[in-house]
């Protein structure tokens, strides 16, 4: 198309050309002289002359112009359907599992640890503060090594120890001076199941003294379907150790049955922090029966522990020598 109208601007200024011969010499001879403002100074203006075999070829550029613009918008429309006619693409993988996940069936933001992290990722010589951990919004630490110091410094939501809820199978409990929590007197982590953390004010039916701040609940180990025994161990930093036995009945499938658990264990660490040993038993009895429709769970724990708290100045050292 543009060679097209190149071929007519050229016959156009051929036509004039043969034309308007005469008439173009007489313009050129008629043409005004300018006058200058100042007198040593002369020029000419160059008369516009519509018989110039330009001023056809200079009507005809926008239409050039635009057949050109329109040609390169369909060159882009073409590439646009080339680039959007691509096939569909299916990309599948396997879900990464996360130490904590999320309760989307309920109603308030809650999140769960289950089964499988307790007992292969989390420290087998903690407490339930080091369970829930992997939580989000919640804090727990114990400078003398998990599991082996009181963890007093727990936060869910920025609410401390004290100003939320701790459960153990739906039943708050606490210390019995205040509303915090000793956690190396509770429930180790290998004699629970599964930890359920909500962040919320919870529902009406919930039990507790500090609702508002959240609850932390607790759910022991459950009675396998068929009988089992297993004996663990292990070994870490500061010289922990830790021996333990789990034996079990089958769980009740009829009524007037009982199934029993029962786990005890020993552990002992040299401390994170110098002269602070310490030793550990618990022992967790659980069982459960059925008698008819309802099912009667009881359960019994005892913790004993010894440990060594680091070594302090007193108040007469420190006047004497200085806090350093």
């Amino acid at each position: 198309m543009l060679s097209l109208l190149m071929k007519l601007v050229l016959d156009a200024d051929s036509l004039e050309a043969e034309h308007r011969v005469t008439p173009l010499k007489k313009r050129m001879k008629s043409s005004t002289r300018y006058r200058p403002a100042y007198p040593n100074q002369h020029a000419h203006l160059p008369a516009f002359n519509a018989a110039s075999p330009v001023y056809p070829a200079a009507l005809l550029l926008p239409f050039i112009l635009l057949s050109i613009a329109v040609h390169a918008a369909d060159v882009d429309q073409d590439k646009d359907e080339v680039i959007n006619s691509l096939t569909e693409v299916v990309v599948q993988g396997a879900r990464d599992r996360v130490p904590s996940e999320a309760l989307l069936d309920r109603r308030s933001p809650q999140s769960v640890v289950n089964e499988q992290v307790i007992h292969e990722i989390a420290s087998p010589v903690g407490d339930w503060g080091t369970v829930a951990n992997f939580t989000p919004s919640f804090v727990s630490s114990a400078p003398n090594g998990p599991g082996f110091d009181a963890a007093k410094n727990q936060s869910l939501r920025g609410f401390i120890d004290g100003q939320f809820n701790v459960t153990m199978d739906g039943i708050p409990f606490a210390d019995p001076d205040n509303f915090g929590h000793h956690s190396t007197s509770y429930f180790p982590v290998t004699m629970l199941d599964h930890v359920i953390i909500d962040r919320s004010p919870g529902a009406a039916p919930d039990l507790g003294y500090a609702s508002f701040g959240g609850s932390v609940n607790l759910f022991s180990e459950s009675i396998p379907d068929q009988a089992r025994a297993s004996v663990y161990a292990s070994y870490g930093s500061f010289n922990t150790t830790l021996v333990g036995t789990t034996l079990s009945t089958a769980a009740p499938q009829a009524s007037s049955k009982t199934g029993i658990l029962a786990t005890l264990e020993t552990s002992h660490p040299d401390g994170a922090m110098s002269y602070s040993p310490g030793n550990k038993d618990d022992l967790l009895l659980k069982s459960v029966s059925l008698l008819g429709e309802v099912r009667i769970t009881a359960l019994y724990t005892y913790d004993r522990y010894h440990f060594y708290n680091p070594g302090s100045i007193t108040t007469t050292d420190l006047a004497s020598y200085g806090a350093s």
